[in-house]
């Protein structure tokens, strides 16, 4: 099933594993933050479009933020985030595309 048009605002979580967004059409995030044990990625994105992050607030030395795959992964947007935390910005496999994130 595909999930649709999720917001998500100004809300805090901890976790073993981050955000895990399959199958998924326009997902936003907004001032969320999210401290999980895995860093690698915080965010996985697979299979899915018009993704929105801003204001995303994540752990200090994370080995990777975000990760797109899957080769309808597009319209994947992350702004006024602050990037120095982590190792590695983003990164894409399985047949997505690096134009698939914008990193504002």
């Amino acid at each position: 099933m595909h999930v649709k048009n999720i917001k998500i605002e100004n809300s805090v979580f901890q976790s073993d594993i981050g955000v895990d967004i399959q199958e998924a059409s326009g997902i936003t995030l907004n001032n969320v933050k999210v401290f999980s044990k895995n860093t690698k990625p915080v965010i996985d994105i697979i299979n899915s479009d018009n993704i929105s992050i801003n204001k995303f607030d994540y752990a200090k030395e994370t080995d990777l933020l975000i990760r797109v795959a899957g080769d309808r992964t597009k319209a994947v947007t992350i702004q006024q985030t602050n990037y120095s935390n982590s190792k590695l910005k983003a990164k894409a496999e399985l047949g997505a595309n690096e134009n698939s994130v914008q990193i504002r």
